[in-house]
């Protein structure tokens, strides 16, 4: 007589069917885990725009321009002159700048991490954005800042040259947001991906936030 093994109860058709149900699980699921990831983004990205927005109100003009006598008509009045005006300018809009990457930087990696349910790793990633992004926000700003100070657009009516400074400004900083974020999830090898759809996408509503703030 042949001996049956009643432990074994697993049939090839029935391991077809449980891998089958698991690939339909796992397919019906990432599109619901793709849009939680980019609400997260959005959300976070809006979020440091208006948290930069506030930390910028209270910052609004704090570098003050240096003021030299000046006499008209034998009245001597305390004024700045062009060049410490530009000057002060020139300082805060760098200090606004860096607010915003700060920020940027901070959020995006901190929002990472909950999208990639790693709270410590988005803390981490968030630390290091804020680094990055203030040194980044500085470093384009002290590029591109100057072209707008030189008196590039003799014509006060044009707009488009002023906001493609600001946008350089502005992709560096969602290019470092992009990153936090992709590193924060654990998604290193993404990192391009995330920095493209930054500067595309999330960074441009706080970035016209704190513009329309500041500016």
């Amino acid at each position: 007589m042949e001996s049956t093994d009643s432990g074994s109860t697993s049939t090839p058709g029935a391991s077809s069917t449980e891998s089958a149900t698991a690939g339909i699980v796992e397919n019906a699921t990432r599109p619901s885990a793709r849009r939680r990831v980019w609400l997260i983004a959005l959300s976070a990205g809006l979020g440091a725009g208006i948290f930069a927005w506030l930390i910028g109100e209270s910052t609004h003009g704090y570098f003050r321009p240096r003021l030299y006598p000046v006499s008209v008509m034998g009245l001597t009045a305390m004024r700045p002159t062009r060049e410490s005006q530009q000057l002060a300018d020139a300082m805060n809009a760098r200090l606004a700048f860096a607010i915003l990457g700060g920020s940027t930087g901070l959020i995006m990696g901190l929002a990472g991490g909950l999208a990639g349910r790693s709270p410590g790793r988005g803390v981490m990633a968030g630390l290091a954005g804020m680094a990055f992004g203030v040194g980044g926000a500085l470093l384009a700003s002290m590029a591109f800042l100057p072209f707008f100070f030189q008196d590039i657009v003799p014509d006060t009516n044009d707009l488009l040259t002023p906001i493609l400074i600001h946008g350089a400004i502005w992709t560096a900083i969602g290019a470092v947001g992009g990153l936090a974020f992709s590193f924060g999830m654990t998604r290193g090898r993404h990192a391009l991906s995330a920095v493209g759809a930054a500067c595309s996408g999330p960074s441009w509503p706080p970035c016209f936030i704190i513009f329309l703030a500041v500016f």
